[in-house]
């Protein structure tokens, strides 16, 4: 056979050394993001295993003691594989896990000696594929991610753990030398280890990338949809979130509120106190804002210029007006000095508007508007206060269902286009 013409402590050199090397370039190949930790802590794992193959080539000249260490510090390379994933997944590491594994195979080997090597090797194959699996389940926990990397890593770790329990069952069976010598069956082990090591060196340098990429994307998105002034949501948000609400509000038999806030003699302010104080106003503004819609879901944007806009889903209009209270209670609290505005400080004026469940379907703009007509009462009617559109028959009429139309107009309309076209 072609595994029984290679030699084996210079397969185990072979091995140890690519092991080693694949290791070292996960550890050098760590960036800064929060995933470094995760992928040198893989490239440490290979390099303990490196370690342990190393001190099992040594067991020929060192004995006993040499065979016991290279088994202890693989077993503990793959705990940290394991423990690397759980890094990697955002879950904290088990250190106690990490050494139950070795610790118990070191207990059973001293209690066993090397009078039965076959079930020393029993053991740490099992304990072996355990953490095998353990990590490839951590994986399999991951946020789903693009690309296939991911999978690719789990397929491998699993292979290799089943390459380790079928030895396992071997030496519970008794059934291996039938057909494979103890020589082909070692160096079958280090051929599939060094392979199974290239591989996850591939694979964890893969899954890294994907995962910076994935972050980077979405924290892109995310970006997008945010105001860079005050680090709020954005005009753009705001419109995704009333369609998205306005659909999810129908289908849940659900009411949705909205406020709609301006700023107070706002133009005075920055003619008085400068842009750059318009803009620390402006953030300020919007924390006390944010600071109010504080329930799941409701959604704060900065509307436009000094214009802000609070969607609060499964709301009716007084609880719009609970909201603008406590929008009002954060003004006062903020007391920013105005002397521009007849109130000595920087007030906001605040419409709200809110439609039934049976009305959302397609109406978001008819909320706006509703909201947006009570807020120009408000502000009609002195400022730093809030009115509701139900107290407003311009902002009632917009909130109306559109009446359906009667088909004899369209008839007529029908007929004239006829004509005109026969004309």
């Amino acid at each position: 056979m072609v595994l029984s013409a290679l030699h084996i402590p210079t397969l185990f050199i072979v091995t140890a050394i690519v092991i080693a090397f694949s290791g070292l370039v996960l550890v050098m190949a760590r960036g800064r993001d929060t995933d470094s930790g995760a992928v040198a802590l893989w490239g440490l794992a290979m390099l303990l295993g490196a370690a342990g193959i190393s001190l099992l080539a040594l067991e020929t000249t060192q004995g006993e003691t040499a065979h016991r260490a290279g088994n202890i510090t693989i077993l503990v390379g793959t705990a940290c594989s394991w423990t690397a994933a759980r890094l990697f997944g955002g879950r904290r590491p088990m250190p106690w896990l990490i050494l139950a594994g070795p610790a118990l195979w070191l207990a059973a080997s001293l209690l066993i000696g090397r009078g039965s090597p076959q079930a020393l090797l029993f053991l740490a194959c099992v304990t072996g594929a355990l953490y095998t699996l353990a990590t490839a389940w951590e994986l399999s926990r991951l946020d789903a991610m693009p690309g296939r990397s991911r999978q690719g890593a789990i397929l491998l770790l699993v292979l290799h753990a089943g390459f380790y329990l079928l030895r396992a069952l071997g030496l519970l069976l008794m059934t291996e030398t039938t057909w494979l010598t103890d020589r082909e069956i070692m160096l079958a082990m280090m051929l599939e280890a060094l392979l199974h090591t290239l591989g996850m060196a591939f694979m964890f340098l893969a899954l890294s990338k994907e995962r910076t990429q994935h972050r980077s994307v979405t924290r892109l998105r995310e970006l997008a949809l945010l105001d860079g002034l005050t680090g709020i949501g954005n005009r753009r948000q705001f419109d995704v979130a009333l369609a998205r609400e306005t659909e999810l509000g129908q289908r849940d038999d659900m009411p949705l509120a909205l406020l709609m806030i301006d700023v107070d003699h706002f133009k005075a302010f920055n003619d008085v106190y400068g842009h750059q104080a318009g803009d620390d106003c402006l953030r300020a503004i919007a924390g006390a804002i944010q600071a109010a819609a504080r329930r799941p879901g409701d959604i704060a944007v900065r509307y436009g210029g000094e214009e802000f806009a609070v969607l609060l889903p499964r709301a009716e209009e007084e609880g719009g007006m609970v909201v603008a209270e406590l929008i009002h209670a954060r003004m006062r609290e903020l007391a920013i000095p105005h002397a521009g505005s007849p109130q000595g400080r920087v007030t906001v004026s605040i419409g709200t508007a809110a439609l039934p469940p049976a009305l959302l379907s397609g109406r978001g703009e008819a909320l706006v508007a509703a909201a947006d007509h009570a807020l120009y009462a408000a502000k009609a009617a002195g400022r730093n206060r809030a009115w509701m559109a139900s107290q407003l028959a311009a902002a009632q009429a917009a909130l109306r269902p559109p009446e359906p139309r009667s088909p004899e107009p369209r008839r007529a309309e029908a007929a004239a286009s006829l004509s005109r076209r026969a004309g």
